[in-house]
């Protein structure tokens, strides 16, 4: 039986990892995209708020997906290799992103009208949602964790699938939370804004939403 590692060298490997984590994380959570966008824009409609629960959307994804990585990383690169998956993906993560942006617009233009924006008119105006969607249909989040992010579920699998996780992934979600509450928070002080200025700020929005949604899918081209 192989003997059980020494305490201090279980806690130098665990802070191996920690820093490995956040390192490595940075390239993906600090990212723009369309995920950070739209913590902007559901800042903007809501409140600072929006953003932990978008991560919390985001994390409902992602922590499956990881541990899953452990399993089949293999069978799951193979998947997104292929043309018809990534832009099957592509198209309904761009339906989503045209379907949020228009709610966006269409709140904006009702401040310019002198009304108030429904923010709980649809899905696309729930944050949890929203997280959840655009990190499930994203498919370079999904290559991201099946390249650089492999390299971190590799060195967790070498403490243990439960202890090398439960070290690996709080170290990279935290950067999530922190940085989509972040956002939302920057959004959110436009609400300040006398209505017809919040109104154009919520439609500069949708606009920015748009071209971050476009820039993220011509890449698949």
């Amino acid at each position: 039986m192989k003997p059980f590692p020494p305490t201090g060298v279980l806690e130098l490997q665990a802070l191996q990892l920690i820093g490995l984590t956040v390192a490595l994380s940075a390239s993906g959570a600090l990212s723009p995209g369309p995920l950070s966008a739209a913590a902007v824009v559901n800042g903007a409609r809501q409140s600072w708020r929006a953003g932990v629960k978008m991560a919390a959307g985001h994390m409902t994804f992602e922590l499956p997906f990881v541990v899953a990585i452990g399993l089949a990383a293999y069978e799951l690169r193979w998947a997104l290799s292929l043309s018809i998956v990534r832009y099957a993906l592509g198209g309904v993560l761009g339906a989503f992103i045209v379907y949020f942006s228009a709610a966006t617009a269409i709140d904006g233009l009702r401040m310019l009208r002198g009304g108030d924006p429904e923010v709980k008119a649809s899905l696309a105006s729930t944050p949890y949602v929203t997280g959840l969607a655009l990190t499930a249909l994203n498919p370079f989040f999904l290559l991201w964790w099946l390249t650089v992010g492999l390299v971190l579920v590799e060195a967790a699998s070498t403490m243990g699938l439960v202890v090398g996780y439960s070290i690996m992934y709080p170290s990279h979600v935290w950067m999530d939370y922190a940085w989509l509450t972040l956002l939302s928070g920057l959004g959110y002080q436009g609400r300040r804004l006398p209505g017809r200025k919040y109104g154009l700020l919520l439609l500069a929005l949708s606009t920015v939403m748009l071209a971050a949604g476009a820039y993220a899918l011509m890449a698949l081209a």
